[in-house]
């Protein structure tokens, strides 16, 4: 599992908008609400936008610096954030 860790949720919101936006416009039948998933770390104050592989090529959005940020993380680390959609 791979993905953006920010200290801060927003930026998070706004690049998995940006992919998903690209998905709607792009990919006949896709209408999802969002693309991703964001999580929230179960000890530290940091978030995670999920952003794996997809032959559909959603990482084609993301900017060079969102690209080099894109980690392998520990999903085991991380939880839902109450209330999110």
């Amino acid at each position: 599992m791979k993905g953006i860790i920010l200290p801060t949720k927003t930026p998070l919101e706004i690049i998995n908008k940006k992919i998903n936006d690209y998905m709607i416009a792009n990919i006949p039948d896709y209408n999802a609400t969002q693309w991703g998933m964001i999580l929230t770390h179960k000890t530290e104050n940091k978030f995670v936008l999920i952003i794996n592989d997809d032959n559909r090529n959603p990482l084609d959005r993301l900017s060079p610096t969102e690209k080099i940020e894109r980690k392998e993380i520990d999903p085991s680390e991380w939880k839902m954030i109450d209330n999110w959609h």
